[in-house]
Order: structure tokens, then C-alpha cells, then sequence
């Protein structure tokens, strides 16, 4: 089971978002990759222009972040920001991906947050 949702709102309050509401419920929350830190890592970011605006400074940003509980297997949480829409997915690891009551509660509560987000309220 995967959850997919598009929010009009920037991916940086978004992702803050999302890492508040799902830190505040106790669960570990592990950034494992930014698309902005990796391309400030070049030696010339300009060798990596933006595919979707043909430019040298890339404005969008992707961020993948793994949600952890104790006894349960790990959920990603993706975000892909451009301009000011963020798409998000949700989805189990593990070699089956199935439902579980920690991917139910992490779609919740991020759900919540794109509520939230397409309001305008701020963290």
C-alpha cells in the first residue's frame, strides 16, 4: 500500500512539517537523502542542471526520509518539490510492503500535515 498526495505549498515547509508531526508522535525520523546537500557537494553544481527548468540553479528539491518504531519494519516518506507544489509518497519497506499499523499511523499523520500545509499554517 503506498499513499500519494499533491499539495500546493512549498516542499521545505512541507518536509518541516512532516519531520515535526511524526518527531512529536515518538517516532525516529532519518533523513537518507536531499537533493539541494547533494548538489551543493559538487565541485560545480552547474554539471547538474535542473531537468525540468534547463538551468544551472535548481530550485526543486527531493527528500526521501525513513520513519522508524521499535518491532516495525521502516516506512519512506518522499517528497518532490517544485515551485511551490510538493508531491508526497508513503510507502512500507520490506520485502512484502504491506500494511502495517506504524504505515497507517505515519499516513495519518502526514496527511494531517499537507492539511496543514495547503492552509498556509506554519510549523
Amino acid at each position: 500500500m503506498a499513499f500519494r498526495q499533491e499539495v500546493e505549498a512549498p516542499c521545505d515547509l512541507v518536509r518541516q512539517q512532516v519531520r515535526r508531526a511524526l518527531s512529536e508522535a515518538g517516532l525516529r525520523v532519518r533523513a537518507s537523502f536531499d537533493l539541494q546537500t547533494a548538489r551543493r557537494l559538487l565541485a560545480d553544481p552547474g554539471e547538474c542542471p535542473c531537468p525540468h527548468h534547463g538551468t544551472e540553479e535548481c530550485a526543486c528539491q527531493y527528500v526521501v526520509l525513513l520513519v522508524e518504531q521499535a518491532g516495525e519494519p521502516p516506512v519512506v516518506v518522499v517528497l518532490h518539490g517544485r515551485e511551490d507544489y510538493t508531491g508526497l509518497l508513503v510507502q512500507a519497506l520490506g520485502p512484502m510492503r504491506t500494511r502495517t499499523r506504524h504505515l497507517d499511523r505515519v499516513v495519518d499523520l502526514v496527511a494531517g500535515c499537507l492539511a496543514e500545509a495547503a492552509t498556509g499554517a506554519q510549523p
